[in-house]
């Protein structure tokens, strides 16, 4: 299992590099969350349960699942999905969350507070993703990041 995942940035944005010279920023690492925050890990665990719940009541009554969650063999062959990318899994969740009921600004704001006040994410392996560099990050980047970050360690 990885303890690491690795966004590649849409738009950089300037930054100071550890070293002090001026670079700019192409992705972020980021690491898997640690028991010092365990508490917003529970909460994000929480509204993406009431999320997927409630995605998967609207998935029965359109009929695309059967009330048990699965879907018809018909339906299974003409599909024939591969396995998801992470990119792919973080678009279509960051999708659910949108549609649900949880408070998404809440979410985003527990997801970014992690990564940067708790420091478990870097500018390019380099300098530690703080609150103001946060706040250069573009709105796509922001929505690709924390959908990456919570597939890659909150859906497994």
């Amino acid at each position: 299992m990885d303890t690491e995942t690795r966004y590649e940035l849409k738009q950089g944005f300037s930054y100071a590099t550890s070293q002090g010279q001026q670079a700019d920023a192409t992705h972020l690492i980021m690491q898997e969350p640690g028991n010092e925050v365990l508490a917003e890990m529970a909460k994000i665990r929480q509204w993406l349960a009431i999320a997927l719940d409630e995605n998967r009541k609207r998935l029965i009554e359109s009929g695309a699942i059967n009330a048990d969650g699965t879907v018809d063999e018909e339906e299974l062959e003409e599909e024939e999905e591969e396995p998801q990318e992470l990119t792919e899994q973080a678009e279509g969740l960051i999708g659910v969350l949108s549609r649900g009921s949880i408070p998404l600004d809440k979410f985003y704001l527990t997801v970014a507070e992690i990564l940067t006040k708790r420091g478990f994410a870097s500018v390019d392996g380099d300098a530690k993703l703080t609150p103001v560099l946060w706040k250069k990050i573009k709105g796509q980047d922001v929505e690709g990041i924390i959908g990456h970050y919570v597939a890659a360690f909150f859906l497994r």
